[in-house]
Formats: C-alpha cells, sequence, structure tokens
C-alpha cells in the first residue's frame, strides 16, 4: 500500500531495484484504478521527475491522462495519474493496421494533446501504442512521469512511431509496443508505412518517418506542425467521437494576392456601375417620352405604384371627406400560466458520496443555505492544486428535501464564490450515490444571484445541488459556497 491508499496491482515497466517504476494501483477510497509513477530515493534525487510531474498537472487536455496527485514521502516521492478505460492502441493493431484516415484522425487528437503539454512547459514521455487507451470519448494517453528521455523531440518521434504503427500494424522503434512485431529494414534503413501495406496515403506515410527522424532537413521541430498538417488533411469530418475544441496553431499566412487580381475585380464593379447607370437613363428618357404624348396618364399611373410612404402628395377634398375605419383586430390573448409558488425546504444535508465516511463537508453550516439571510452560507472545505476538487473527487453538494413530492420549475441559487459550476439532481428517495438521482440541468456557471429555470416542471421531492468546480480564493486554495437556494413550482 502506497500513501495510505495506493494498492499496487500490476507493474507496467521498470525493475524493482531501479529508481523508476509504474504500476496500475486501486484508489481505495475513490475505488477506480490510477496509473503510479514511483521515484526511489526522494529528495533532491527526484527533484527532476516532481518537477515534471507537477508540470504536467498543469495540462487539462482531453487526449491526456490527469495527473491528480504528487507526493514526496521518506525514502520515495510519485505521482498519482488517471487510467482511462478501454483497450490499448496496440491491442487493438493486433488484428491489423487500421484505415488510414482514423489512424490520422487517432494521431490528431493525440497531437493537439502533446501540443497543449509542451505549451505548458511539461512533456509526456514514452509515448507508444500500449501506452495509447481508446476510449468512448477518443484517444488517451497514459503518462509515463519516469521516462528516461523526456523531452519534446521525444514526444514527436513518439508521435510519429504511433501513426507509423496504427498505419502499418508494426512497431517502429525496437522497444517492443504491447507484443506489436518489429518493422523490417532494408539496407540498414527503416521500411516506410507504404512499402509495407499497399493503400497507406503518401502523405501520412512520410509525415509518420519525418516525424521519426531525428535531424535534417525533412524533420519536423515542433509536435505543432504535427498537429498541424493532421487537421488540415482531416478536416472537419470525425471519423471517431472526438473532441475537437482544443484549437491547434494555424498554418502561416500565405503571400497576399497580387496587386493585379483586386484592379481587374474593381474594373469589374466599375463597369458594372456604368451599365446600371446607362440603364437607369435609358429608362428615365423613356418614361418623360411617354408622359409627354400620353397627358397624365403615364404619370398617374406610376404614382399610384409608389406606396403611401414613398409619397407626400396632398390629399383631395373626396379623400379628407371620406374616412376609412382600419380593421380592429382583437387584442393579443395572456397564455393562462400558473403562478410561480414557493416551494417549503423540510431539511438539508451534504451530499458526499465520493468521501469516505461521507458528509464531511462543513455540515454544521448547512442551514446558512437556506436561512433567507444572504449574508451567510455554507462552504465546502478547501482544495489545493484544482478547481475540480484537487482532484480528488468529482464533486460535492447540498440535498434538500421537500417533505413531498412537488412539481420543481425553477432553482433559485445565491453564491458568494461566483464562478462555481453546479448542476441540479432530483430522485423521489434519498439515493445514497449519483447513480441515484436524474439531472435535470446541465453543468451550469453560476455567480450573484442565478435562476435555474427548467423547460417543464419536474415533480420530486429530494433535489441535489451538486457543484463540480470550486473556484480560488485569495489563500490560493479552491472552495464554493451557498448563501441561499430556494425552490419554486
Amino acid at each position: 500500500m502506497i500513501g495510505g491508499r495506493y494498492r499496487l496491482t500490476r507493474m507496467l515497466s521498470g525493475l524493482q531495484d531501479r529508481q523508476a517504476t509504474a504500476w496500475v494501483a486501486e484508489d481505495t477510497v475513490l475505488q477506480r484504478p490510477v496509473r503510479l509513477d514511483i521515484h526511489r530515493p526522494g529528495g533532491d534525487a527526484a527533484r527532476g521527475f516532481l518537477d515534471r510531474s507537477l508540470a504536467a498537472g498543469a495540462v487539462g487536455h482531453p487526449a491526456l491522462a490527469r495527473v491528480l496527485d504528487v507526493v514526496e514521502a521518506p525514502g520515495c516521492c510519485y505521482a498519482v495519474s488517471g487510467w482511462p478505460d478501454g483497450p490499448t492502441l496496440a491491442e487493438v493493431l493486433r488484428d491489423g493496421a487500421l484505415d488510414p484516415d482514423i489512424a490520422a484522425a487517432i494521431v490528431r487528437e493525440l497531437a493537439a494533446g502533446v501540443a497543449d503539454a509542451h505549451h505548458a512547459g511539461a512533456v509526456v514521455g514514452g509515448l507508444r501504442a500500449d501506452r495509447i487507451m481508446l476510449t468512448p470519448g477518443g484517444p488517451v494517453a497514459v503518462l509515463h512521469l519516469g521516462a528516461a528521455d523526456p523531452s519534446a523531440r521525444a514526444d514527436i518521434r513518439g508521435l510519429g512511431a504511433v501513426l507509423y504503427a496504427a498505419l502499418s500494424g508494426r512497431w517502429p522503434l525496437g522497444d517492443g509496443a504491447g507484443g506489436l512485431p518489429g518493422a523490417p529494414t532494408r539496407s540498414g534503413r527503416l521500411c516506410s508505412p507504404r512499402q509495407l501495406l499497399a493503400g497507406v496515403p503518401t502523405d501520412l506515410s512520410t509525415l509518420a518517418m519525418r516525424a521519426m527522424q531525428g535531424a535534417g532537413p525533412g524533420a519536423l521541430r515542433t509536435v505543432d506542425t504535427l498537429a498541424t498538417v493532421l487537421a488540415e488533411r482531416c478536416g472537419l469530418v470525425d471519423l471517431l467521437p472526438f473532441d475537437d475544441s482544443q484549437p491547434v496553431a494555424p498554418l502561416p499566412a500565405g503571400p497576399p494576392p497580387p496587386r493585379r487580381h483586386r484592379v481587374a475585380t474593381l474594373g469589374v464593379i466599375a463597369l458594372g456601375a456604368i451599365a446600371v447607370v446607362a440603364v437607369v437613363l435609358l429608362l428615365s428618357r423613356m418614361l418623360t417620352s411617354m408622359a409627354s404624348s400620353s397627358g397624365g396618364h403615364a404619370r398617374t399611373s406610376l404614382v399610384t405604384n409608389i406606396t403611401p410612404a414613398q409619397t407626400r402628395t396632398t390629399p383631395s377634398a373626396k379623400q379628407r371627406t371620406t374616412t376609412t375605419t382600419p380593421p380592429t383586430r382583437p387584442a393579443p390573448k395572456t397564455p393562462n400560466r400558473a403562478a410561480s409558488v414557493p416551494l417549503r425546504i423540510d431539511g438539508a444535508t451534504v451530499f458526499d458520496p465520493y468521501h469516505s465516511p461521507p458528509g464531511h463537508e462543513n455540515p454544521p453550516e448547512v442551514g446558512n443555505a437556506f436561512d433567507g439571510n444572504p449574508n451567510t452560507a455554507w462552504h465546502t472545505l478547501e482544495y489545493r492544486g484544482f478547481a475540480t476538487f484537487g482532484n480528488l473527487k468529482p464533486g460535492a453538494g447540498l440535498r434538500f428535501d421537500l417533505a413531498i413530492a412537488a412539481p420543481i420549475r425553477a432553482i433559485h441559487i445565491t453564491t458568494p464564490t461566483p464562478g462555481i459550476t453546479v448542476q441540479v439532481l432530483t430522485s423521489d428517495v434519498a439515493a445514497d450515490g449519483l447513480a441515484g438521482y436524474t439531472a435535470v440541468t446541465p453543468p451550469t456557471p453560476v455567480s450573484g444571484s442565478t435562476v435555474l429555470t427548467l423547460a417543464k416542471p419536474v415533480t420530486a421531492r429530494f433535489v441535489v445541488v451538486w457543484i463540480s468546480a470550486l473556484v480560488p480564493q485569495p489563500d490560493g486554495q479552491f472552495q464554493a459556497a451557498l448563501s441561499e437556494v430556494s425552490f419554486s413550482g
């Protein structure tokens, strides 16, 4: 057991007597698998490992596993990161290479995540096919914080190798990757994916080889280049359910178009304008001629085709004596909507299903959240490092009991910590876990006094105001508070 919390279950890399080892472990508090990178000894000998781990903790891209905790313990230090649920890319490739478009889409997502890490001053390390999980939300690379060669150049090389493997089903670097066969060489040089498998596009095969190239005129210098090329190639088509909300570096702007194109365009516009003026003059002359030959009939015909708003003629005597009553329109009907009725809160408790024992988030303050006094509040505990409860749990909140099931139309929330993210959940019973509740609003940032109005009433007895993101406080910690919560039906 590490840190009294993490039970080691399987070694991933390293040897027991080596400085750096990696393990799959069970988080006995949150009941979930995690990855542990352990460095022995601790202290100054582990300074580089600690710096890399802390830098990686600042990265929050969905294609990279999150660093959850970094701990210095007697005789060692360790970093805890997420262990995504899904098969590895290496396991999938044992059945053969991927479709080239799918391979490009996978590496595109990974490259965008690695680019974010590099911009934050972090490296991923040890990118291999057996360290990439294919989850329902897209590919996720697990972090290898104890990598022997942690550098941005090594990350680019690793991405090139992953693309090579996805296109060919073979691993090109010779260090093994989840049992994939090694890539062959010819005359001492690595064969390209296109040489191994018919139908591999030339551009993707070349991109993989250049990403693995250490130096030279064709080598890729930054991961942004790789991410941009793949994003341009894949376009806007998502071949897998990936999240493209994170931007990649744009392509450099090309030279401005030659000036003669603009001059030609202006010339065409000018000729068009001259033609329009000529037509207008011709029509004007024709109408004048018609008016002079037909008396006032032509002019009358023209005037009757103009709307009253365009004429300023004085009405005739007949028009003055004749009045027209416009048709009376019925007044619009006001919807018969029931007035909003405040709902009585019978009581409330802390809802904290991910802490053992549950309910440790300041229970004595719960009454402050519905006492009618906005100057009092219930506060969460303070957390270090991350707005997501220090990455220790997905959230916490308050569960309100309305005594009886009642139709709920709106939730009124007042907070002295603007910017927190809340979600409203309901149930007919006081369930102990999130699975027993139904979300009736999406996660929503709230500030000051906020009213969350439901599209249609929801009948329930128990209502949870669930907080999933805290906000920073002056002391650098993260916290949330609710000063008033009420419901109306």
